[in-house]
C-alpha cells in the first residue's frame, strides 16, 4: 500500500481516536416547593379557652360532689353544725320555759315540788320532741341538698367532658392537617430523589453506550486499516498449493 493511502488511513484513524465521546453530566436536583400548616391563632386561641372552661366546669362539679358527699354523711360537719345549733336553741327554749313556770307557779304560792315537778317533767318532753323533730327536719333537708347538689355535680361534669371532647376534636383535625402536610411534603422529596436516580442512571447508560459504539467503531477501523495494509496473495495467485504456502515470501 502507498504512503499517501496508509497516510491517510492514519490521520482518518487518529481523527476517531481524538472524537471520543465524553461523558454527559446534568444536574437533576431541584428545590422541591413544600407547604407548610399552622394553625391558626383564632383556632388555638378558642382551643385554650374552651379547655380552661372545660377544667372549671370539672372543678365545680368536684366541689358540689364534696357537698353532696357531705349531705348524705351525718356525721358531716354541716349536720354537726345544725345539730349543734338545734340543741341549743331547744335547750334555751327549754330552760326559758321552765323559769316561766316556776315564776307563774310562786307568784300562786307552789313550791319547787308536786306540780313543779310534774310541769318541768312536761316542758321537758315537749322539749325533746321538738329536738327530735327538728333532728328529722335537718336530715330531710340535708337530702334534698344532696339531690340538688348531686344534679348540679353531673352536670357540670357532663359540660367539662363534652368540653374536652370538642378539644380533642379540635386537636385531632389540627394533627390530621399536619400530618397530610408531612405525608405531601415527603411525597415530593420522594418524587425529586426518584426523578434524579432515573435522570443519573439514563445519563450513565446513555454515556456507556456511546463510548462503547466509539469502541466498536474505533476497533472495526484498526482492523479494516490492518486488513488493507497486508498483501493480497490471493489476487496474484489465483491457486495456491501446500508448496506454494511453504515457498511464500517474508513479508517482514
Amino acid at each position: 500500500m502507498d504512503p499517501i493511502t496508509i497516510g491517510l488511513m492514519g490521520a482518518g484513524l487518529l481523527s476517531k481516536y481524538l472524537n471520543k465521546p465524553k461523558d454527559i453530566y446534568h444536574d437533576f436536583d431541584y428545590d422541591v416547593g413544600d407547604v407548610s400548616y399552622d394553625p391558626s391563632s383564632g383556632l388555638t386561641g378558642s382551643i385554650k379557652d374552651l379547655r380552661g372552661a372545660s377544667g372549671t366546669a370539672m372543678g365545680a362539679g368536684r366541689e358540689f360532689m364534696g357537698a353532696y358527699r357531705q349531705m348524705l354523711d351525718p356525721g358531716s360537719k354541716y349536720y354537726q353544725r345544725q345539730f349543734g345549733e338545734l340543741s341549743r336553741q331547744f335547750g334555751d327554749i327549754g330552760a326559758q320555759g321552765a323559769r316561766q313556770t316556776n315564776q307563774a307557779l310562786a307568784s300562786r304560792g307552789i313550791g319547787q315540788g308536786g306540780m313543779a315537778g310534774l310541769l318541768g317533767q312536761a316542758s321537758n318532753r315537749q322539749a325533746s320532741e321538738g329536738l327530735r323533730k327538728g333532728f328529722v327536719d335537718v336530715q330531710n333537708t340535708g337530702l334534698g341538698y344532696a339531690s340538688q347538689f348531686g344534679g348540679l355535680a353531673n352536670t357540670a361534669f357532663g359540660q367539662g367532658i363534652a368540653g374536652y371532647g370538642q378539644v380533642g376534636g379540635l386537636q385531632s383535625d389540627i394533627d390530621a392537617r399536619m400530618l397530610q402536610t408531612n405525608l405531601f411534603n415527603t411525597g415530593q422529596q420522594n418524587l425529586a430523589n426518584q426523578y434524579a436516580n432515573s435522570g443519573q442512571l439514563g445519563l450513565r447508560i446513555g454515556n456507556a453506550n456511546a463510548t462503547a459504539a466509539w469502541g466498536d467503531s474505533f476497533s472495526n477501523s484498526l482492523f479494516d486499516m490492518a486488513g488493507m495494509s497486508m498483501p493480497n496473495y490471493g489476487m496474484n495467485n489465483p491457486v495456491l498449493s501446500g508448496q506454494n504456502v511453504w515457498n511464500l515470501p517474508n513479508v517482514n
